[in-house]
């Protein structure tokens, strides 16, 4: 989900984010991971199975059970579509309670969403600053101020308060790529079906011809 995903920057601040992309390959059944590689049709804007999306069904349905209705917060799923937003006094007796407390205590144990068969991830690496520093705010004050158009009297007091404005409406943001490739983080199997069988095949054979000479 979107809040478990991004991160936040704010006002007065320049942020420096760089990010790594990750690709992680898991395994289907019979293996522990038992990946899905299915098809979403019941959300818009899903055509690929996530572990969000999965997660974002099981919430919408939990919801609609218990409520009623439907969380404006929460995506129209196509098997539900006419059923109605929750208004505030839902929201305010049943949906806070639910999402809040009951669903990650009891609806979310019982949604049973498998990890996807393959996931790409960008994970982000800040670093913070202050915006803008001092020296940048003068410059444009002195640039800018004249006596006979502000109520300023003099360059350094327009300077502070253009500090102070553009320190509480403003930030910079600096996204890049801190390498060209990416990382690949995929699952093999100790065994592939010849090599497990012909394990097994020996190991019963030396267990047999061990029987043997002992007996």
């Amino acid at each position: 989900m979107v809040e478990e995903l991004g991160f936040s920057v704010g006002p007065g601040t320049t942020t420096f984010a760089a990010i790594r992309k990750e690709k992680v390959i898991n395994l289907k059944a019979p293996y522990e991971t038992d990946c899905s590689a299915s098809v979403i049709s019941n959300i818009p804007g899903y055509s690929k199975y996530t572990t969000s999306s999965c997660m974002l069904t099981c919430q919408t349905k939990h919801i609609e059970k218990e409520c009623g209705c439907r969380d404006i917060k929460l995506p129209v799923l196509t098997d539900n579509p006419e059923i109605d937003v929750c208004g505030l006094n839902e929201t305010a007796t049943c949906v806070f309670r639910e999402m809040g407390r009951n669903f990650y205590k009891v609806g979310g144990d019982n949604c049973s969403c498998q990890v996807p068969c393959e996931t790409i991830s960008y994970k982000p690496s800040l670093s913070y600053g202050g915006f803008p520093s001092k020296s940048v705010a003068l410059d444009e004050g002195k640039r800018v101020w004249t006596p006979n158009t502000t109520t300023y009297k003099s360059a350094a007091e327009f300077a502070d308060a253009l500090h102070e404005n553009m320190s509480e409406n403003l930030l910079e943001l600096n996204v890049y790529f801190q390498e060209l490739g990416y990382q690949l983080i995929e699952q093999k199997p100790d065994y592939d079906k010849e090599s497990l069988m012909g394990r097994y095949t020996l190991t019963c054979s030396k267990r047999r011809g061990a029987g043997r000479i002992v007996h």
